[in-house]
C-alpha cells in the first residue's frame, strides 16, 4: 500500500487565496502524512525551476502536475517524472492561453496542447465542485484515470457505484508558510512502488484504492493524528472536561472542503419564550420560502403583467380617437387633395410580440446547457433534436423579429408621410389607437381583480409531514397596515395605501406611491404563513419548537458530508431520543459518516455505533495532554495511536452508567418496581 496526495499547490496564482510557499511546510506534512508520493498541481502554471528544488529536498516521490481549469471545471494533468522538460513545456502553452478573472481552457484547446493524453494520468474534479462537465469526461473517457472527490461520504457513494469514476480524495491544500496542523485527506493505492507507471496503472481500479490502510474505505483518517473513524456512525465518551467536544471541534476544524453539519451542546433549546416563538416563527417561514414563492409566482406573473396598464389613459385614448373620427366626419365635404389621399387615414401595422418566442427558446438552451440532470433530459429527448428545435425556433425569431422590423419601416414612413400631409391640410386625420391592446388591458384587469379576491380567501395551501410534525402553509388576507410590515423590507408607510385592499387595481397604484418596487408588488396580496403542529394536530410547545428543531436539522444532515452532535440528552429526555432522534442517526450513519458526543446510554449503547472513541486528559510534566482511546464496541480493548489501552467493558459501564455499583443498584430497582 502506497499513500499518495496528487493535489498540492505552491504557487499563489489569481485563482487562490495570497499564499506564500514554506518548503519547510512541505516537508512537515509530507513527514506527518507518512506520505509515499505527491504531485505538485498549482492552477494553469507549471514551475520547473520550483519542482526541481522540491524534488531535491523531499525523499519521496515527486510528480510534476497541473491544474487547468477546463471548459468551467478543473482537470488535474500529472505527467512521469522522466518526461519534465516536455510536460514544462506543454504547462507554458496553458499558461499564455489563460485569462483572469474567468480562467477556461476549450477541450479543443486542451486536446490540442496535450495530443498524447494516454501518457498522463488524468484526474478531473469528478464529485467535486467545480465539476468537469459530463460532455468532457465523454470525450476524455479512454484517457481519464479517476475522479477526484470532496469527501469521504462522496468516496464511498463513488465506490459502491458501478458506473462512477474510481474515486479518489486529496488534500488540495495550499503549502504556506507557519502550517503546524494539516488536512489529512488522501488515498491508499494498492502498489508495491510508488512510481509514474504503478500509480498509472492502480489508479484505474476500485478495489486498489481505499481510505485507509489496513481497514479499507470503512474508516478515514482524521486531521493526519493517525486517529480515524468509521465512515458510519461514532460514539465519543469521556468523562466531563476529558476532551470530547476538543476532539469534535478538531474534527470540524481538519475536514477540508468537507461540508460538516455541527449540532453543538445547547443550541436548539429556547431562552425566552415569547423571543423563541418570534425567532421560530420566521426561521419556518424562512425555511419555506421556496414554496412560498414557487406558490405565488403565477399570481407574480399576472402582476408583473397588469401593473403597468393604465386604465385612465387608455379611456383617454379612446375618447381622444372617437373625437378625431367625429371631427373627421363633419369635415368630410371640405376634404381637399391631401386629405383625400387614402394613407391620410391609414392606420399603423401591428407588431408581433415576440415574449413567448424568446421564453422558447430561453428554455431549449436551458435544457441544453443543463449539467446536473442531463441524463434524465437526454433519456427522454435526444440532444440533437433539442439542437434541431433550438435551430428552428431561432430561424422562426429572426423571421419575425425582420417581419417587425418591415412593419416598422413601414410605420416610420406612414407617420411621416401622414404628418406631412397634415401640415398642408386643415382637415383633421383619424388618430391611431390600438383598440385590441385596450380591450385586453380591460379583460387582464377583470381577471386580476378576481384572481385577487381568490387568493385573498383564507386556506390550508400546502401540508408536509416531517417524524411526526406537520409544517402547514396557510393563506389568509392581510388584516391591517401593520400586517403588511411582515413583508417589508424597508421603512415605508402603507396605511394610505392599505384603505384601497379590497381595490386590487388602485391598490397596486397605492403600493407605488408608498415606494414598493414593481418585483415585489405581488408579496402583497394575499399572506403566506406556516404553522407547526404535533402528532396531535395542536401547535407546538415550547419544547416541541426544540424537538423540531433537532429533527430538521438532522433532516437537512443528509446534504451535507459528516455529521457532528455534541451531547443530545443535555437538551432532550430520552424517550425522545430513543423513540426519534436514534433511528435517524442510525438511518444517516448508512449514508455518511457521523460523530456523537455523549456520557448518556439512550445515545451511546442503545443507538449501537460502529466506533468509539474514549477521551481522556491529563498533565504529563506541566503540559495538558488529551489522548483519544478508540476501537469497536465489541473489542476487549481500547487503543490509542501510541499503543496504551484501556478496558472497553469499564469504559462504557463508567461513562454511560456512572459505574457498576449504580448500574446494578438501578437495575435491582426496577425489578423491585415491575414485581
Amino acid at each position: 500500500m502506497k499513500k499518495v496526495d496528487l493535489h498540492l499547490h505552491t504557487i499563489a496564482t489569481p485563482s487562490d487565496a495570497r499564499f506564500d510557499f514554506s518548503l519547510d511546510s512541505l516537508k512537515k506534512y509530507v513527514a506527518v502524512a507518512e506520505l509515499d508520493c505527491i504531485a505538485i498541481t498549482n492552477h494553469n502554471l507549471f514551475d520547473e525551476l520550483q519542482y526541481k528544488d522540491i524534488v531535491e529536498n523531499l525523499g519521496i516521490k515527486v510528480l510534476p502536475g497541473i491544474e487547468v481549469d477546463l471548459e468551467g471545471g478543473h482537470m488535474l494533468v500529472i505527467a512521469n517524472d522522466t518526461d519534465v522538460i516536455d510536460f514544462a513545456a506543454k504547462c507554458k502553452e496553458i499558461e499564455q492561453i489563460v485569462t483572469y478573472p474567468n480562467p477556461n481552457v476549450t477541450l479543443d484547446e486542451f486536446k490540442r496542447i496535450f495530443p498524447t493524453l494516454k501518457k498522463y494520468i488524468l484526474i478531473p474534479h469528478y464529485d467535486k465542485s467545480p465539476k468537469i462537465p459530463k460532455y468532457v469526461l465523454e470525450a476524455l473517457s479512454s484517457e481519464i484515470s479517476a475522479g477526484e472527490v470532496q469527501s469521504a461520504k462522496k468516496f464511498i457513494q463513488a465506490s459502491n457505484d458501478d458506473s462512477s469514476l474510481v474515486p479518489v480524495l486529496f488534500s488540495d491544500q495550499r503549502m504556506k508558510i507557519g502550517m503546524q496542523e494539516f488536512e489529512s485527506r488522501s488515498t491508499y493505492i494498492d502498489i508495491e512502488h510508488a512510481d509514474f507507471r504503478s500509480l498509472k496503472v492502480g489508479l484505474t481500479k476500485k478495489n486498489y484504492v481505499s481510505l485507509t490502510l489496513d481497514e479499507g474505505n470503512k474508516f478515514f483518517e482524521v486531521y493526519n493524528s493517525g486517529l480515524k473513524l468509521s465512515t458510519g456512525l461514532n460514539v465519543i465518551l469521556g468523562k466531563r472536561s476529558s476532551g470530547k467536544s476538543f476532539t469534535l471541534n478538531k474534527i470540524e476544524k481538519f475536514s477540508g472542503e468537507d461540508e460538516i453539519k455541527f449540532i453543538r451542546q445547547f443550541e436548539l433549546l429556547e431562552s425566552d419564550e415569547e423571543k423563541d416563538k418570534r425567532e421560530f416563527d420566521t426561521a419556518i417561514s424562512k425555511n419555506q420560502s421556496e414554496f412560498t414563492e414557487k406558490y405565488l409566482a403565477q399570481f407574480k406573473a399576472v402582476v408583473d403583467d397588469v401593473h403597468h396598464i393604465s386604465i385612465q389613459s387608455d379611456e383617454s385614448e379612446v375618447e381622444s380617437y372617437i373625437q378625431s373620427v367625429v371631427d373627421n366626419a363633419n369635415n368630410v365635404a371640405r376634404k381637399d387633395i391631401f386629405s383625400k389621399a387614402k394613407i391620410f387615414n391609414e392606420q399603423l401595422l401591428t407588431l408581433k410580440e415576440l415574449g413567448t418566442l424568446k421564453n422558447l427558446i430561453s428554455s431549449v438552451q436551458s435544457l441544453l446547457n443543463n449539467i446536473e440532470y442531463s441524463e434524465i433530459i437526454e433519456s427522454s429527448v435526444k440532444r440533437e433534436n433539442l439542437i434541431s428545435l433550438l435551430s428552428s425556433l431561432i430561424i422562426k425569431f429572426k423571421e419575425e423579429s425582420k417581419l417587425n422590423q418591415q412593419k416598422q419601416i413601414t410605420n416610420d414612413i406612414l407617420s411621416n408621410v401622414k404628418l406631412e400631409l397634415g401640415y398642408k391640410t386643415t382637415h383633421k386625420t383619424i388618430n391611431d389607437i390600438n383598440l385590441r391592446k385596450i380591450a385586453l388591458n380591460r379583460a387582464k384587469v377583470k381577471h386580476f381583480e378576481k384572481l385577487v379576491s381568490s387568493i385573498q380567501t383564507e386556506s390550508q395551501i400546502g401540508k408536509k409531514e416531517l417524524y411526526g410534525y406537520s409544517v402547514v402553509a396557510e393563506r389568509t388576507p392581510f388584516t391591517s397596515a401593520s400586517d403588511l410590515k411582515t413583508v417589508t423590507k424597508g421603512k415605508v408607510s402603507l396605511v394610505n395605501a392599505f384603505s384601497k385592499y379590497k381595490e386590487p387595481f388602485s391598490y397596486i397604484d397605492r403600493l407605488k406611491e408608498a415606494g414598493i418596487e414593481d418585483i415585489e408588488l405581488y408579496k402583497y396580496f394575499s399572506k403566506i404563513s406556516y404553522r407547526i403542529l404535533n402528532k396531535y394536530g395542536t401547535t407546538v410547545s415550547g419544547g416541541e419548537r426544540s424537538e423540531y428543531r433537532l429533527l430538521r436539522s438532522l433532516h437537512d444532515a443528509k446534504n451535507y458530508d459528516i455529521l457532528l452532535i455534541d451531547e443530545p440528552e443535555s437538551s432532550f429526555d430520552n424517550v425522545f431520543l430513543f423513540e426519534s432522534v436514534n433511528k435517524i442517526i442510525k438511518d444517516l450513519s448508512q449514508q455518511m459518516p457521523v460523530v456523537v458526543v455523549t456520557h448518556n446510554n439512550t445515545v451511546g449503547a442503545s443507538i449501537e455505533p460502529d466506533y468509539i472513541l474514549y477521551t481522556s486528559k491529563s498533565m504529563n510534566d506541566g503540559e495538558l495532554v488529551y489522548d483519544v482511546y478508540s476501537g469497536r464496541p465489541t473489542d476487549k480493548y481500547l487503543k490509542t495511536i501510541d499503543g496504551k489501552e484501556i478496558e472497553n467493558y469499564n469504559i462504557q459501564i463508567d461513562s454511560l452508567e456512572a459505574g457498576q455499583t449504580p448500574y446494578k443498584n438501578r437495575g435491582e430497582d426496577y425489578a423491585n418496581l415491575k414485581n
